[in-house]
């Protein structure tokens, strides 16, 4: 884990660095989760195995406010996918809706191939 704690726009963000298989290009993605709530968020250090819950979806004012509103967001998740790039450190937490899209990969190639298990992007890199 990359990333767990407070976050002015996206409430409490996570961030799950994944390895991928020896070999692969990239060697592993990144997963963000935004706009969780305060409580049961999984904490810095650990490390969360498939399917255990790392966070829930936070209240309108505990997930963070727009930047350039300062209004709180309603109820949703941010989900992003991203690869390791060069001009970003592997850590870097930027505002949704960037112009600046390198390193973001589509999650539904990444992880998705028909509903397939193990028939994703990711899965079959590791």
């Amino acid at each position: 884990m990359i990333r767990a704690e407070p976050n002015n726009s996206y409430g409490h963000v996570v961030m799950i660095k994944h390895p991928l298989a020896e070999g692969s290009d990239p060697p592993y993605v990144i997963s963000l989760y935004g706009h969780l709530g305060s409580s049961d968020v999984v904490a810095l250090g650990a490390e969360p195995k498939r399917g255990e819950p790392i966070g829930r979806i936070g209240a309108k004012g505990d997930n963070g406010v727009a930047k350039s509103t300062g209004i709180a967001w309603p109820e949703h998740l941010h989900f992003e996918l991203r690869a390791p790039t060069h001009s970003h450190e592997d850590d870097w937490v930027a505002y949704g809706y960037s112009e600046d899209q390198e390193g973001i990969l589509n999650p539904t190639d990444a992880t998705s191939k028909g509903n397939t298990p193990g028939g994703g992007w990711i899965d079959a890199h590791r």
